[in-house]
């Protein structure tokens, strides 16, 4: 694998709402939609408009992408391109060499989150696993990243993608940590992923219990949000 620009789940999204809720003297809640399947089997296809960070659509062209996972690393084996802001991107499964168990993909893809997990369980033992949080450019130095972010509400939510080779469920209980003048509770976890390619959504959201303590909720699910747009940063 080679290592790139690492993408980090933002931890920040809770400790910024606490930090700036003086700013708003009233109670804030997220509300969510209908996650859709997140199971796509062998062959991933990722398809859709790109949008610039200001929310305008993106007129952008790019022949190649390499996927990215969260610690920076990237593999082979997909193709495609994107075309005055449109994506067409395709990814089967990875190379032998480019698979990992599952409990030592999953630690590391925690550990650039905030969410914390107590007694983490695996069900199957022996299952490989490759991830990736968004698409490189070599040739642009720019990636795409499915994510969105609201100030005004204090939520970020992100979709990431994570193939197996075998059917695994992956559990494990949520912990409860005091920072920044509130407290953020991580869900408890039940990932029940399928062989092959899995959509994995984040969310994680904070509602003001006054003007200055809050409680935030993280969470990892299984599923896809096509609301979640794919969006372009320049890493140059």
């Amino acid at each position: 694998m080679k290592k790139l620009h690492r993408w980090v789940l933002p931890a920040t999204v809770l400790v910024f709402a606490l930090a700036t809720a003086g700013c708003d003297n009233g109670t804030t809640s997220v509300g969510g939609e209908q996650l859709e399947t997140g199971y796509f089997g062998e062959n991933l296809t990722l398809s859709g408009q790109v949008y610039e960070a200001n929310g305008t659509k993106s007129h952008s062209d790019c022949m190649s992408f390499i996927p990215i996972d969260s610690e920076g690393n990237s593999f082979t084996g997909g193709s495609g391109s994107m075309e005055n802001g449109i994506l067409s991107y395709s990814i089967g499964t990875p190379a032998p060499a480019d698979l990992q168990s599952i409990e030592t993909l999953f630690a590391t893809f925690v550990s650039y989150t905030s969410l914390t997990y107590a007694n983490i369980h695996y069900n199957t033992s022996g299952v490989k696993a490759a991830q990736f949080d968004r698409l490189y450019s070599e040739q642009e130095s720019f990636s795409l990243s499915r994510q969105r972010s609201s100030a005004t509400s204090y939520s970020y939510e992100g979709i990431s993608y994570i193939y197996v080779d075998n059917d695994v469920t992956v559990t494990a209980d949520g912990t409860t940590t005091t920072q920044g003048g509130g407290t953020i509770k991580t869900n408890n976890l039940n990932l029940q992923l399928k062989a092959g390619w899995n959509a994995i959504y984040f969310k994680a959201s904070v509602t003001m219990t006054s003007s200055t303590t809050g409680t935030g909720i993280q969470s990892l699910t299984v599923g896809d949000l096509p609301s979640i747009n794919w969006v372009v940063e320049n890493d140059g």
